[in-house]
Formats: C-alpha cells, sequence, structure tokens
C-alpha cells in the first residue's frame, strides 16, 4: 500500500469529524437568569414608586408652607379681618400658629409691638384691644378660676405679648426702690431692671382682662326705658281746686 494514499486518505476523515464537533449547537438553560432579572427589575421599581411618593409628599408640604405665607420679601400676611378675633376656636387657632410658624410670630410681634402704650399696663391693653374682641376676653381669666378660661393656657400668645413688650421698651428700664434690694447685696446689686419682663405682664393682663369684661357686660346689659312722669305746675293744680 502506497503510504502516499494512507495519509491522503486518513487526513479528509478526521477533518470530517472537526467539523461536525464544531457545527454541533450549544444549547444554554438562562430562564432561571431571565426570572432573576425580573425580579430584580420589580424590586427597583417598587422602589423608584416609593421614593416617588415621597418626594410628592415633600412638595406638597413645601407648596403648603409657601402658600400659607407670604408676600415677595417673606413676610407673613394675615388675612383681612383676622383681628380682632371673635372666638375662642379662632383664638386658638392664632395660638398654634404662633407655635407653628416663626414667620407668622414675627409677624404678630410686630402688629402689637405698633399699638404703643405709655407703661406696660396700658401697652398690654391696646395689644388685647387688636387682637381680640372683648367678649372673648371677657370670659378669659388669668389663671381660668371659676368658670372662665385660662389665658395662660395661650402659651403662644402669651409669648408674643412678651416679645412685643420687649419691642416696645427695648432699653427702658425702671429704678428700684430702695426696699427691693436684698439687704446683702445692697452694694452689688443693680439699680434697674428690664421694664418687658414676664412679671410685668402677668400683672398687667389680668387687669386688662377684667376691664375688657366690664365693657362686654356693659354691652350686654340690657337698656332699661325710664318714663318720664309729667310733672303738674302749680297753676295747673289752682285752677283745678277754683273749679
Amino acid at each position: 500500500m502506497n503510504h502516499d494514499q494512507v495519509d491522503e486518505g486518513v487526513a479528509p476523515d478526521e477533518n470530517v469529524e472537526s467539523q461536525q464537533f464544531l457545527s454541533v449547537p450549544v444549547v444554554y438553560d438562562d430562564s432561571a437568569f431571565k426570572s432573576e432579572v425580573l425580579k430584580q427589575l420589580e424590586a427597583i421599581t417598587i422602589t423608584l414608586q416609593e421614593h416617588g411618593s415621597l418626594l410628592n409628599s415633600i412638595i406638597s408640604q413645601l407648596d403648603e408652607q409657601l402658600a400659607s405665607n407670604k408676600n415677595d420679601d417673606g413676610c407673613y400676611e394675615f388675612q383681612v379681618n383676622t383681628f380682632p378675633v371673635t372666638s375662642v376656636t379662632k383664638l386658638r387657632e392664632i395660638d398654634s400658629l404662633m407655635l407653628n410658624n416663626s414667620s407668622a410670630k414675627q409677624k404678630m410681634v410686630a402688629i402689637l409691638a405698633g399699638c404703643g402704650g405709655s407703661n406696660v399696663e396700658r401697652a398690654v391693653d391696646l395689644m388685647f384691644a387688636k387682637l381680640v374682641d372683648d367678649e372673648v376676653s371677657g370670659i378669659h381669666s388669668f389663671k381660668g378660676k371659676g368658670k372662665k378660661l385660662s389665658f395662660t393656657s395661650y402659651s403662644g400668645l402669651m409669648d408674643v405679648l412678651l416679645g412685643s413688650l420687649s419691642t416696645c421698651y427695648k432699653n427702658d428700664k425702671i429704678k428700684l426702690k430702695f426696699f427691693d434690694f436684698p439687704i446683702r447685696r445692697i452694694a452689688s446689686y443693680p439699680r434697674t431692671k428690664p421694664l418687658a419682663t414676664f412679671e410685668n405682664l402677668n400683672n398687667a393682663i389680668p387687669k386688662t382682662l377684667k376691664k375688657a369684661a366690664d365693657r362686654s357686660r356693659l354691652k350686654n346689659k340690657p337698656i332699661v326705658e325710664v318714663k318720664e312722669t309729667s310733672k303738674r305746675s302749680d297753676d295747673d293744680i289752682n285752677l283745678e281746686t277754683s273749679q
């Protein structure tokens, strides 16, 4: 046998086997991978939806805050005819606003400080006249004795009133009398004290509420008509006797 022929016969057989091996398709099972990808996509979608809801909530809150304020310079503006307050419900709403809105509180301090007053008692009278009407003031007392409501429960408004006094009497002080000094510290104790203090405010408010209650009582007091009795003159009496 010719070796050349044998070699030539074997070579084609190896090439055929190699070609057959390379042409066999490889099949991969990717169903598990696809399932995992879908799960991840679903989780991402849910997370995005949650973040979107959270962002919408934040934007809504910011819009409400901006809408509740303000003019262009960022200063709070109360609605027309807000004052004087004519109901306890509205007074509580104003008190809550003072506690939760610093811009509204700053505006309220400026409004009440602008009422003026030659002394603390007069200033508090004018502030109350601006803030609330006599009927609502009249159903309050300082600490809520009897059937009356306690004005000290309005912590937001109490703070505003003190802030207004502090603005009115920022640099004003009163001289202390001799008996106000502690005996052991006369030399070092200050000779003056601020005019705008909680002590002075607390002393003035009960008087203001009492005056408002008196005015409200007089305003609501029924009017009694007094009929004038006719007086007969002496001439009329003499005329009747002569007849």
